[in-house]
């Protein structure tokens, strides 16, 4: 580390200088324009900082701390965010600026232990160096951790990439790179760019029975939606006469499996001598015919109940209920089914 010139080694605030500040030293050149970059040609005699921040001290940006992504040759620092001035604006970093690197004190970056973030959700920005990949995720102030830290037990979640694909999906992390916090995931359906925000997140936290929650839910949702919905329809039908029967309600060849209810006719108009014969029918295989199911129902005369309730089963292959009356008698009919 480097000393400001005038502080004695006896003074008071040297031990906490010593835990406090990794390096303080002076630009050598000036950052980019981007505002991104810091340039200090003395820090080619240091190893990464990556993962520790870097805080400027004097100039427009005085104050303002970032957190170093990369550590480049040249003395090259990038930060996760711009430097900007007192009025919003990105501001260059100029030469002869004076900052410091503080003390990563819970390791990362530089080595030694977890970073005082860990847990079992964690917050990521993809750095300025990420290189457009669906697969693999470069976030460098989370660097630092153990190789393989996060494989197959953590999974990452595109929290945010400026509205387009691969933002909300989520990958299950096989592979961590603790020197220089490269992650590599299942594929996203889309390249990750750098200053995506994503989310590390344990496994415990968002699975159950080793499926994600959030995949299981969907499912849920997909199942619900999926269920059959009650409907109804009906009609008018007027009786052919003896010897013929006349389709009350048919389907002949449903695309699924159906519940029709219940059908229900109205003999208002049946009089005195003369009958109607109800038959319901069911297909049980794709290339047989409509069998009749139970013995006809038979209505004779006025009716004094005159709604009639036809119970149906649920089936695959079709159903049908026919009428034959003794007369040209009408009948209004309707139908409950689920479908």
């Amino acid at each position: 580390m480097r000393i400001p010139a005038g502080l004695r080694i006896d003074s008071p605030a040297h031990p906490l200088l010593l835990a406090g500040i990794a390096y303080w030293g002076y630009t050598s050149a000036a950052g980019n324009a981007l505002g991104t970059t810091l340039v200090c040609a003395d820090l080619d005699n240091h190893p990464t900082y990556v993962g520790n921040r870097v805080k400027v001290i004097t100039e427009g940006s005085a104050g303002q701390d970032k957190a170093i992504q990369a550590h480049a040759a040249g003395g090259i620092l990038t930060v996760d965010t711009a430097f900007t001035n007192a009025a919003g604006a990105v501001q260059q970093i100029a030469a002869n600026t004076l900052f410091i690197i503080l003390t990563n004190y819970g390791g990362g970056g530089g080595g030694g232990g977890m970073p005082p973030t860990t847990a079992l959700w964690m917050f990521g920005i993809v750095s300025p160096t990420q290189v457009a990949s669906t697969t693999v995720v470069t976030i460098a102030h989370l660097a630092g951790f153990q190789d393989n830290t996060f494989n197959d037990e953590f999974y990452m979640q595109m929290l945010d990439a400026d509205g387009v694909a691969p933002e909300g999906e989520m990958r299950l992390i096989t592979d961590y790179v603790g020197a220089t916090g490269d992650f590599t995931v299942n594929a996203f359906s889309a390249n990750v760019e750098a200053g995506d925000i994503v989310g590390i997140i344990h496994e415990s936290l968002i699975t159950l029975g080793g499926e994600v929650i959030s995949v299981i839910i969907q499912a849920i949702f997909d199942l619900v939606a999926a269920e059959l919905v009650l409907n109804e329809t009906g009609g008018i039908v007027t009786s052919t006469g003896p010897g013929t029967e006349d389709n009350i309600y048919i389907n002949n060849a449903p695309a699924g499996e159906f519940h029709p209810m219940v059908v229900t006719i109205d003999m208002s108009d049946l009089a005195a001598g003369e009958t109607a014969t109800v038959r319901v029918r069911k297909r049980i295989n794709a290339a047989g015919a409509l069998e009749i199911i139970g013995p006809p129902v038979i209505f004779a005369g006025v009716q004094a109940e005159p709604l009639k309730d036809i119970e149906l089963q649920p089936n695959r292959f079709g159903c049908s209920v026919t009428i034959e009356g003794t007369a040209a008698v009408i009948y209004e009919w309707e139908i409950h089914l689920k479908d």
